[in-house]
């Protein structure tokens, strides 16, 4: 969770203070587990300058979740994205970057991003 969160605040190049709030509300809310928002933007910083390999991680995590955890992982990271009211083309990219990486359907992916269509 904590790797999609760092890679949907840095998709388009800057940190913003809002993200990082929304991040870790949708990782209490939706996981339970406690984290700080001083972590995230160190480590969103340190992604931004470093482009930290957030694919290989995804990669590697991938086979061991379920369907429903790979789900909720895109869902919270349309969130994220969706923050400052709208998903620019290059968070849209990102997400489907993790859905790919997490072997998610491209189907069911549409349903998230655009339901209804």
């Amino acid at each position: 969770t904590r790797w999609v969160v760092i890679a949907m605040i840095v998709a388009d190049g800057e940190i913003v203070t809002s993200e990082i709030s929304r991040a870790t509300h949708i990782v209490q809310r939706v996981t339970g587990a406690s984290i700080d928002e001083t972590m995230i933007a160190e480590e969103a910083s340190s992604a931004l300058e470093q482009r930290l390999p957030v694919g290989d991680v995804l990669r590697r995590i991938g086979p061991s979740l379920n369907d429903h955890s790979k789900e909720l992982l895109i869902r919270i990271a349309v969130d994220i994205a969706a923050t400052d009211g709208e998903l620019a083309a290059g968070e849209i990219a990102l997400v489907r970057r993790i859905a790919e990486d997490l072997s998610f359907s491209a189907d069911d992916l549409r349903g998230i991003i655009a339901p209804g269509e």
